[in-house]
């Protein structure tokens, strides 16, 4: 398990409830036509479940054993027990049959849901620390930018710098400037007007 710092014990235990209750949803199954297909056909399915289980378990395939174990339990303890044939006499055999193996998985479901949560905990704690490290480095890199951009030099590119880096020693006020010593320039109106251009030439 990651030596990060652990999240509080009751975000961990939602979300352990909330990775359970996704592979429960998995596990899941409608059955189609369940009253009026016969009984001895859902009793060959659950043994079938059986045999998946035992595969499972033997891939080392966790999840899928835990899956396949949760199947078989709810199919023979709450489904095939609504069957319209379930309380008569035949199929007596097998019924205890597929009772017999569904309780055999009781204990492999305990041992795998404990697997299971161990290695989901362990993963969602070093993915909240690795998310918690990459949001840290963004505000490193954005704090970073910041200051090199207080810090670059700043391009003078306002009017009044320009006319200071030409020579003027005053910004223009009311048109009129003041380059060098004793001198004063008013600057034209602008934009000059088109009319009063013509006017003044004519004759």
């Amino acid at each position: 398990m990651s030596m990060a710092a652990s999240p509080p014990p009751e975000e961990l235990e939602k979300h352990r409830k909330e990775y359970l209750a996704q592979l429960k949803k998995k596990s899941s199954k409608e059955l189609d036509d369940f009253e009026d297909r016969p009984l001895e056909k859902w009793l060959n399915s659950a043994e079938m479940l059986s045999r998946q289980v035992t595969l499972q378990k033997e891939n080392g395939n966790t999840e899928m054993h835990y899956i396949y174990a949760l199947r078989l339990t709810e199919l023979v303890n709450e489904q095939l027990p609504k069957h319209p044939e379930y309380k008569l006499a035949k199929h007596k055999e097998q019924k205890k049959s597929v009772a017999r193996l569904s309780d055999k998985t009781l204990d492999d479901i305990r041992a795998c849901r404990d697997i299971l949560v161990k290695k989901e905990t362990a993963r969602y704690i070093d993915n909240l620390a690795e998310m918690k490290g990459r949001e840290a480095e963004a505000v490193k890199f954005d704090t970073k930018a910041v200051g090199d951009s207080l810090d670059a030099p700043r391009t003078n590119t306002l009017a009044g710098d320009a006319l200071i880096r030409e020579g003027l020693k005053t910004l223009p006020s009311q048109n009129k400037v003041t380059w060098g010593p004793n001198t004063s320039v008013t600057l034209p109106s602008y934009p000059p007007s088109v009319t009063s251009s013509h006017s003044n030439t004519r004759p």
